[in-house]
């Protein structure tokens, strides 16, 4: 098999420019200023400065800080690719059916813990009901 990299020249000057850049994108993007953004990385305004300028290049451990305290993707900084901040990517996920009742269920156990009223009559409803359609109670528990 034969494998075409697409060829890519860019030196170290270059990607510490274009990656200045996002950073000073980002840091507009959060609202926050140099001296606070610095605080957090813990290291001088001074020094933030040049990773926006491109003269510098933050340590993985600064890095990191930014990735995980505002959820950045670290591929947006260093590449440019994709959404800056992972919660971009998450697209919000349909509600199943099931994940609809086990919330219903999950808000039913609580109230039953704290009112001892209702689960007596919760449970007294579940056993009638076992009574009158044990045919269904039964085969519904044949799958399980």
């Amino acid at each position: 098999m034969n494998i075409v990299f697409k060829e890519v020249k860019m030196n170290r000057k270059e990607i510490r420019k274009e990656a200045g850049i996002r950073f000073k994108k980002m840091r507009e993007a959060l609202k926050v200023s140099q001296g606070e953004l610095s605080a957090r990385l813990g290291v001088g305004r001074a020094s933030y400065a040049k990773y926006e300028r491109g003269d510098a290049f933050p340590p993985l451990d600064s890095l990191m800080v930014l990735v995980k305290t505002f959820d950045l993707s670290l591929d947006w900084l260093i590449s440019g690719r994709g959404p800056m901040l992972y919660k971009e990517k998450e697209q919000p996920e349909k509600i199943t059916a099931l994940e609809d009742v086990m919330k219903d269920v999950k808000d039913l156990l609580v109230h039953m813990e704290r009112i001892p009223l209702l689960r007596y009559k919760v449970l007294s409803f579940f056993q009638e009901f076992k009574l009158e359609y044990k045919e269904l109670v039964e085969s519904s528990m044949a799958d399980v």
